[in-house]
């Protein structure tokens, strides 16, 4: 599911958490 607020970093809420 991608397009969901996965933050995994600093201030980048679509990084490579969600597999976008």
């Amino acid at each position: 599911m991608k397009g969901k607020m996965c933050a995994c970093g600093s201030g980048k809420p679509y990084s490579k958490c969600c597999g976008a």
